[in-house]
């Protein structure tokens, strides 16, 4: 399989974030802004404020584990240093930890599961 190592920049200041996605820059760019109006963190405030966000990838990961992207990931994050980043270990951080849905099976940050499990179509609990 393959991801992406990503960075989130603009022309307009020297602020960024590092991250990895298996998803299309775009796609994940979008969850990005959206993600922003829900959460009060630096990024977001930055991405709130920001006119014209862009979205490079930097490296790709052929992977058969997770943990090689987020190794990948990590060793991008302390290169570059971004000014953006809260977490600069995404291995040795819990919060950020790789969790599969029990039921689609979907990797995902162990503190989005319980989100996606709440309103994914095919993973919500029945009424």
């Amino acid at each position: 399989m393959w991801a992406k190592i990503y960075k989130l920049y603009c022309n307009e200041n020297d602020d960024f974030y590092v991250g990895s996605t298996r998803k299309l820059a775009n796609v994940r760019l979008q969850e990005h802004l959206a993600d922003a109006t829900r959460s009060n963190s630096k990024k977001s405030n930055w991405l709130r404020q920001s006119n014209s966000i862009k979205i490079a990838t930097i490296d790709y990961v052929e992977y058969e584990d997770y943990k090689e992207v987020l190794s990948k990931e990590s060793y991008w994050i302390n290169k570059l240093n971004p000014t953006l980043n809260t977490i600069r270990n995404p291995l040795g951080i819990s919060r950020n930890e790789k969790v599969n849905c029990k039921i689609c099976n979907k990797l995902m940050n162990k503190s989005s599961i319980s989100r996606h499990m709440k309103f994914s179509k095919n993973c919500s609990s029945p009424p």
